[in-house]
């Protein structure tokens, strides 16, 4: 269960994060497209107001003639459309803006339980894991118990005398029957190969005659 666990929280916290990293931005995207919308629109007011007051002032005039008045009217309507159009599309950023708002704080709202979900789950876990817990240390003693009963019987049923007995047996190298073939081998190892021909037959010779003089002092006592 904790490895499920595990891969619950892998699989769908990055999934969160990434969607509120993705609602995040747009809203962000959305509030630099507003400044600068709304940057625009102050400097258009601006200018839309002092050509305002300047054709009031040229109107007021009696030596502008009829054909200047209208050529600042027109551009006085050009300007008023032209911040009319800029009004409408801070407007529209700010509903664009709005809606992204909305549905970050949704995203973060769901996040939000989907958070408590898993932590739920979590504490469900351990508290599963608590509960195997005390049962395997309620049943510790009866298992330790029965541990203990095992050993006693495995050290009532060896025999010791028998075990060493069998060890000796497997283990021992030398028997009547090889002693004598054993000490040959010894002396023939002693024997070094960087001896010449010659000189190598006469030491073996010379070591077999030993062997051979050992042998007879042996058998002298027997008969």
């Amino acid at each position: 269960m904790d490895n499920t666990f595990k891969k619950i929280t892998t699989v769908m916290v990055p999934g969160l994060d990434n969607e509120v990293d993705k609602t995040a931005s747009v809203v962000l995207s959305n509030w630099k497209q507003q400044i600068k919308i709304k940057k625009k629109l102050i400097e258009h007011t601006k200018k839309h107001e002092a050509l305002f007051h300047h054709v009031e002032i040229e109107n007021a005039k009696e030596s502008v003639i009829e054909k200047d008045k209208q050529k600042l009217l027109g551009k006085l309507k050009k300007s008023a459309e032209f911040l009319t159009k800029t009004d409408e599309n801070y407007y529209q950023e700010n509903l664009n803006g709005q809606s992204a708002r909305l549905k970050w704080e949704s995203v973060l709202e769901n996040c939000y339980k989907n958070i408590q979900d898993l932590e739920k789950e979590r504490i469900q876990i351990l508290s599963h894991i608590l509960t195997l817990y005390n049962q395997h240390v309620s049943n510790y003693g009866q298992t330790l118990t029965a541990c203990q009963n095992q050993i006693d019987q495995a050290i009532k049923s060896i025999d010791v005398e028998k075990d060493i007995q069998t060890f000796m047996e497997e283990t021992t190298i030398f028997t009547q029957d090889n002693k004598s073939e054993f000490l040959l081998l010894d002396y023939y190892e002693e024997d070094t190969p960087l001896l010449w021909w010659n000189r190598r037959i006469n030491s073996i010779n010379e070591k077999l005659t030993r062997c051979s003089m050992t042998l007879e002092s042996n058998e002298r006592p027997r008969r």
